[in-house]
C-alpha cells in the first residue's frame, strides 16, 4: 500500500521509451498491469516456477533489465544479487521501515555484507499520504441534503453538520507519495555512511545516525514540509509513519 509497484512499473515505463531496443522482463506474483513492449511473466509454483527460478532463466536469456516483484526468501535475494553484480539491472520491491533497514534485511536473507553494498545501487523509501480535500480546506463542501456551500471559512466536513459530496465526509481527497531516494555510491555521502556501517556490522540505530550526521532526510522531514504547506496534516502523517524516532548512536 505503498506504491511500491506504481513506482516500478513507472522506471520500466521511462527506460523503455528511452531506449526501446533495450530487453525488459519481468517476474511477477500476479501480474497487476500490461506493459507495452516488456516481457512479462507470472509465477506458477505448481509447475515449479518461483521468483528464484524464473530470475535465473531470465538471466541466462540475456535481459539487460529485469524487475522482481518481491524480494522475500534467501533464494530470490541471492539470485537478485547475483544478476546485478553480473551487469544486470535489477528493481524489486523489499518490505522494511526505511533505507537502513532494507539494507540489513538483505543481509538476514544471507546476502553478505561486501555483496549488498556491490550489488545495490539505490533504495528508494516511499509511502502515500492522504491529501486534505481542497473542497473542505476552502470551506466550500457542500450538504449532500442541500447542495448548500459552508458557511465557515477553512472547516473540515468532520467539523460542521455537512457532509462534503467530494470526499464524503473523510476530509481528505487523492493521495500523493513522499519518498527518500539514497544511493550507495561515493556520489551520495548519506549511502555511503550506510554502507560503511552495513559492512563494519553495526546496528540499525547507529546506521540511521550515521546517515543523519550526513545530512539524511527521513520521510518524517518529508512529510512535515506538506503539513506545513497545508498539503496533509499531522493526523495523517501519524497514521502512515508512526512517532518519528530519536535517533542515537
Amino acid at each position: 500500500g505503498s506504491g511500491k509497484t506504481t513506482t516500478m512499473y513507472a522506471l520500466l515505463r521511462e527506460i523503455a521509451a528511452r531506449r526501446p531496443r533495450r530487453s525488459v522482463m519481468t517476474i511477477e506474483d500476479p501480474v497487476e498491469t500490461v506493459v507495452d513492449s516488456i516481457s512479462q511473466s507470472e509465477l506458477d509454483p505448481v509447475s515449479g516456477l518461483t521468483l528464484a527460478s524464473a530470475l535465473k532463466s531470465a538471466v541466462r536469456q540475456d535481459s539487460e533489465v529485469l524487475l522482481v516483484s518481491e524480494i522475500r526468501d534467501p533464494d530470490t535475494a541471492e539470485a537478485a544479487i547475483q544478476a546485478s553484480l553480473t551487469g544486470h539491472l535489477i528493481f524489486s520491491s523489499l518490505h522494511s521501515t526505511d533505507v537502513a533497514s532494507a539494507l540489513r534485511r538483505l543481509t538476514q536473507l544471507g546476502v553478505p555484507h561486501h555483496l549488498v553494498r556491490s550489488g545495490v545501487r539505490a533504495v528508494i523509501n516511499q509511502r502515500l499520504l492522504r491529501k486534505i480535500c481542497g473542497t473542505c480546506k476552502a470551506g466550500g463542501n457542500a450538504s449532500s441534503q442541500d447542495g448548500n456551500e459552508a458557511s465557515q471559512p477553512v472547516a473540515l466536513a468532520s467539523e460542521q453538520n455537512t457532509v462534503c459530496v467530494d470526499c464524503a465526509g473523510t476530509g481528505y481527497r487523492g493521495r500523493f507519495a513522499i519518498a527518500q531516494i539514497v544511493r550507495l555510491d561515493t556520489s551520495d555521502p548519506v549511502g555511503e555512511a550506510l554502507a560503511d556501517t552495513l559492512q563494519a556490522g553495526e546496528s540499525i540505530q547507529r546506521m540511521r545516525a550515521a546517515a543523519r550526521e550526513q545530512g539524511a532526510t527521513d520521510l518524517h522531514d518529508l512529510a512535515d514540509s506538506y503539513v506545513q504547506g497545508g498539503v496533509t496534516d499531522a493526523a495523517e502523517v501519524y497514521r502512515v509513519l508512526g512517532k518519528r524516532e530519536n535517533i542515537g548512536v
